[in-house]
């Protein structure tokens, strides 16, 4: 399992850092932009379409972790940007999990915290199932991007929408932070769990378009594209974005995922307050579920 640096609790500067990305271009030509629009994406996480994580730039050298090296142009000089950015070092991505990784966190390495789910927490599934696992991922992680592509949705079919795992995901921006900070902000607007995480999946699996696109009009472009297909136009966009109420709330979920279990690499996932870093096969995930599923199902029936 590469090694990660340490976590920060983004301030994702303010508002308008968030912001840039719309008032770097967004004012430029909006003819131009809406004829630059890609065909919109479904909205839907499962029917998404391969991530951009194979088609992401190499990871940095300097950095022992996958964390995917987006452009120098990838976040945009907002005009009126009055709070300055992150000065801390970004969070890194986790990449895949190892079998050494995996083992340790079996083996109780990272000790269980009591699983609380907070009333503004994006929760899919029953509430009375027996296992909780919760993600902590980012938008702009191509190793996030690879998860929600390829295991996310069997896994919603066969445990979330079966009632035996009930499924949180919380935000845990990473570099580029304001961008990531701008789609958490999008996806918060849309409202409701199911829309949340339909939006989550659309960008994530366009991260090659809005995240990792050399030309700020077309990454404003398709940003916005995004935001259309889910009825959001161009005015509730920015004030979607200009929401610092949000951004703060944002920051302090990933504070709260550092301080508790120890989140310092996306995605990592704590399934029954047990922490387990890196993106994982539905093959690796059935493996950590089932027993505890089955152990769950089992103390229940004595109970009663």
């Amino acid at each position: 399992m590469p090694m990660s640096r340490p976590v920060t609790a983004h301030r994702l500067a303010a508002a308008s850092a968030a912001l840039a990305l719309v008032l770097a271009v967004g004012a430029c030509d909006q003819k131009k932009t809406a004829e630059s629009e890609a065909p919109a994406p479904a909205l839907t996480a499962e029917s998404a379409p391969e991530p951009a994580a194979a088609e992401t730039p190499a990871p940095a050298e300097e950095s022992s972790a996958p964390e995917a090296a987006a452009p120098e142009s990838a976040a945009p000089e907002p005009a009126a940007a009055e709070a300055p950015a992150p000065s801390e070092t970004p969070v890194a991505e986790a990449g895949h999990a190892s079998a050494e990784s995996t083992a340790q966190a079996e083996a109780g390495a990272t000790e269980a915290a009591t699983v609380a789910i907070n009333a503004d927490d994006i929760v899919l599934g029953s509430p009375t199932a027996p296992v909780t696992m919760i993600e902590y991922a980012s938008v702009t992680c191509s190793h996030c991007a690879a998860f929600h592509a390829q295991t996310y949705p069997q896994l919603k079919a066969a445990y979330i929408d079966t009632g035996k795992v009930r499924f949180v995901f919380r935000e845990f921006p990473t570099s580029p932070p304001e961008l990531a900070g701008a789609g958490f902000l999008l996806a918060r607007c849309a409202g409701g769990s199911e829309r949340y995480m339909g939006i989550i999946g659309a960008l994530m699996a366009h991260q090659k378009d809005w995240v990792f696109n050399a030309d700020p009009q077309a990454r404003f472009a398709a940003f916005s594209s995004i935001a259309g297909q889910a009825g959001i136009g161009q005015e509730k966009l920015q004030t979607c974005l200009a929401d610092q109420a949000e951004l703060d709330h944002i920051s302090a979920v990933q504070r709260e995922g550092a301080t508790l279990f120890d989140v310092d690499s996306t995605p990592t996932f704590i399934i029954d307050g047990q922490k387990y870093p890196g993106a994982r096969s539905f093959e690796a995930m059935q493996e950590i579920l089932d027993p505890l599923i089955a152990k769950a199902t089992e103390a229940a029936s004595k109970a009663d």
